[in-house]
């Protein structure tokens, strides 16, 4: 069934019911509001249930990082609730329990050596009520981390949202990483959907399934290969292979040549999906190559073959070969995935745009113009997918507003989707010459 009902977070620590109503009642019909009690200040939640999927999903549209309440320190966060039932149990769907399609675990990875459930739960406790805490023993200094399970799915949702890449535990080096659980059972062994090529998290610094003793033909089985960006120029296989033969074993490292400074990008391909998975959630935005000025990116490859050419869900067609600019953008007809953001303040850093706009997916790059009058600032912001650029072009067009800006950002689809907006939509040729600066 469609969802009716939905999440609202960042909300005032005084809400109460009437004005709830009174706010989400211009989108429809409301049958029911829950809050949820003895929430931590700034971390107070509701679900709001309307009486038609189309109502919830005006509200949601309408709301979302818009509607600020008073009293709030900044604008709600407002998505469909994944469950439906009486305080979310009842998963979209349904037809089985709610936790065999609802994921209610995360991982915490950066954590400081040492740490303890304690401190865990206090700070997490703050999201709701926490079922389980598992702390991964024997990890390497640097590389601890833990799995947190929520009663439900919104508590563990919200608890992702609320601190990934914000929160940081004494004595740890960097902010941890926080996301939803791929594996949901006990130890992370059940993974969601119960496919049984999934692995597990238990015993051992490889995720790798026990009972896994053949490897699915590429076109059906899970990824196994890495994207990793924001690599310094100098980068060797040697030096790639060093680093991350830590999470499983290697079977191919491709280095991409004739990079521009600041570009370059490898694959790095793994003999299962778990060490590629665990490699992806251990280093993308963490890891940061010596002498090097950013953490890498690192995503699962959306392509499988030799060189990325085989597609996920293959079938035998083979995708294009990366483009030789140095950028893996997608084929022609992936659609558009980097935005333009003008309207930018004087002093706006790269950093400032990824904290900003990694809200609404995965971040690749960043290209900030320099030169750029006062007042007159702009930016291309590169997302994973299409869906995401799309997205965040939604939510922040003519909404969002940077401090120390006179008005909002001015925020559309690119129109050229290529490195600094060479290549256009549609492409079918050779990319036009760069547009003066």
């Amino acid at each position: 069934m469609a969802g009716k009902k939905i999440f609202v977070g960042s909300l005032p620590p005084n809400i109460d019911d009437l004005t709830l109503r009174g706010e989400f009642a211009k989108y429809g019909q409301v049958e029911d509001i829950y809050i949820k009690p003895n929430c931590e200040p700034t971390r107070q939640w509701a679900f709001v249930t309307f009486a038609t999927a189309e109502q919830a999903q005006f509200a949601k549209e309408s709301c979302d990082r818009i509607l600020t309440l008073p009293g709030a320190t900044g604008p709600c966060d407002v998505m469909l609730a994944k469950n439906q039932g009486m305080f979310g149990q009842e998963p979209l769907g349904g037809g089985g329990p709610a936790a065999s399609t609802a994921p209610k675990k995360i991982f915490v990875g950066s954590l400081p050596d040492g740490i303890q459930e304690a401190p865990l739960r206090a700070e997490f406790g703050k999201y709701g009520t926490i079922e389980e805490v598992f702390l991964k023993q024997g990890c390497e200094s640097g590389r601890q981390w833990a799995f947190i399970t929520y009663v439900t799915h919104e508590e563990a949702n919200y608890a992702c949202e609320s601190t990934n890449g914000l929160i940081q535990f004494q004595g740890a080096a960097r902010p941890c990483e926080v996301t939803l659980a791929r594996n949901q059972g006990m130890f992370g062994q059940s993974p969601l959907g119960n496919e049984a090529s999934q692995a597990h998290a238990a015993g051992g610094v490889r995720y790798a399934d026990p009972g896994a003793g053949t490897t699915a033909s590429p076109s059906v089985a899970a990824p196994r290969k890495c994207f990793v960006g924001s690599l310094p120029d100098w980068i060797t296989e040697d030096m790639l292979r060093a680093e991350f033969s830590r999470f499983g074993e290697i079977v191919e490292v491709f280095i991409k040549q004739g990079c521009e400074p600041g570009r370059q990008w490898a694959f790095v391909t793994y003999a299962s999906h778990a060490e590629a998975q665990l490699a992806k959630e251990s280093c993308d935005r963490i890891l940061t190559f010596p002498n090097w000025d950013r953490p890498c990116e690192v995503t699962l490859a959306r392509n499988q073959g030799m060189f990325g050419q085989e597609s996920l869900n293959g079938g035998g067609r083979s995708a294009p070969a990366p483009a030789k600019t140095g950028t893996v953008a997608g084929a022609a007809g992936d659609g558009p995935r980097k935005i333009f953001v003008g309207s930018l303040p004087d002093g706006v850093s790269e950093n400032d745009l990824r904290a900003e706009f990694s809200r609404y997916g995965h971040v690749i790059d960043v290209f900030l113009k320099a030169g750029s009058h006062s007042g007159r600032h702009w930016s291309f912001v590169t997302f994973a997918t299409p869906e995401q650029a799309s997205q965040a072009k939604t939510a922040t067009d003519r909404v969002l507003t940077f401090p120390g800006s006179l008005q909002p950002c001015e925020v559309m689809l690119a129109k050229n989707q290529g490195m600094f907006g060479q290549s256009p939509i549609g492409g079918g040729g050779a990319a036009p010459p760069a547009a003066a600066a």
